[in-house]
């Protein structure tokens, strides 16, 4: 046997057992798209067999973009699911029908829209109590915050107000009904309060939609809403993206990312979690506590940022402070 075979099982059946605490007899069900790593499907599903479950794959038509509706088949699948492994391209933990099926059906959810070198390699290599050691240092520090603020070299200036809303706590865990786990994991994700959202955004780094950037994308945020977008392609991109999808212009998420094995320059879903690094979202909110649902979740990194929660700093150029 290939050894990354062998170690792409033992990965899937960890995400099977430790992750999702999938039990003999529950209903599985394998979300996958067209444009699904295969190798990474057949994994899980096997996984998910070897523990004792009863195993359905679906594949649908892959989604324009995170939190476009997941088509009629997949939702009603995924209502009549215990559990919902996700390795599709989009994350579906953003759509309006997986949602309501965590939270009137109490499914259990895990999201893996990566690929087999990510699964292996980088941010899904890293040793999980390390991550979810990290994660909860950041979330003791966030979770009690009335005010984040942002800066970066790049000309990042940014600040929300996230008083009496707390944060979600990304340490991969996907065992009690309703809960959401995400591969690779480690972050600390919060929905700003609804229209205290001020000032620039730079990325740097890549971003949903779009992936790596060949210029820096610039958001302009005035009362919670991006008011202007500028950059190169991606940016014409984005901007049509946000001018046309109901509440995409939202800033819908703020997140440190606590996994100190995640890659930089790897893809986005892989990219954000990096220790150090911010991402903020445009777009739902509604799965971090938000009020504002949207169609649509654009995730895009900020490398190397500073971050105040309050009076405390919590990340200093890139580099975890606490």
């Amino acid at each position: 046997m290939e050894w990354a075979v062998f170690s792409l099982a033992a990965r899937a059946s960890w995400v099977i057992r430790e992750m999702a605490a999938i039990r003999p007899g529950e209903q599985v069900l394998v979300a996958a798209d067209y444009a699904s790593d295969f190798s990474v499907v057949e994994a899980l599903t096997a996984a998910a067999a070897a523990a004792g479950a009863e195993t359905t794959v679906a594949v649908m038509p892959p989604r324009p973009h995170a939190g476009a509706p997941a088509s009629r088949v997949m939702w009603h699948a995924a209502n009549g699911a215990d559990v919902v492994i996700c390795p599709s391209t989009t994350v579906l933990h953003f759509t309006r029908e997986i949602r309501q099926a965590l939270t009137e059906k109490r499914i259990r959810l895990v999201s893996i829209s990566i690929g087999r070198d990510e699964m292996l390699h980088g941010a899904g290599s890293a040793d999980p109590q390390e991550v979810r050691s990290l994660t909860q240092r950041v979330y003791d520090v966030l979770a009690p915050a009335r005010e984040l603020r942002i800066t970066s070299a790049n000309g990042t200036a940014f600040s929300c107000s996230v008083e009496g809303r707390l944060p979600n706590l990304s340490i991969g865990r996907a065992d009690e009904p309703g809960r959401i786990g995400t591969f690779p994991f480690g972050e600390v994700p919060h929905a700003p309060i609804e229209r205290t959202a001020e000032g620039t955004v730079v990325f740097d780094g890549p971003m949903h939609t779009v992936g790596h950037l060949s210029e820096p994308v610039r958001y302009e945020v005035r009362a919670g809403r991006v008011v202007e977008v500028a950059g190169g392609d991606e940016a014409e991109l984005l901007r049509g993206l946000i001018e046309t999808t109901e509440n995409a212009d939202v800033i819908g998420e703020v997140s440190v990312g606590t996994n100190p094995a995640a890659r930089p320059d790897g893809d986005v879903q892989e990219a954000k979690k990096r220790l150090g690094c911010v991402h903020i979202a445009v777009g739902d909110a509604t799965g971090l506590r938000g009020l504002t649902w949207s169609p649509l979740h654009i995730d895009g990194v900020i490398r190397r940022p500073t971050v105040w929660a309050d009076d405390t700093l919590v990340v200093e150029d890139g580099a975890l402070a606490l």
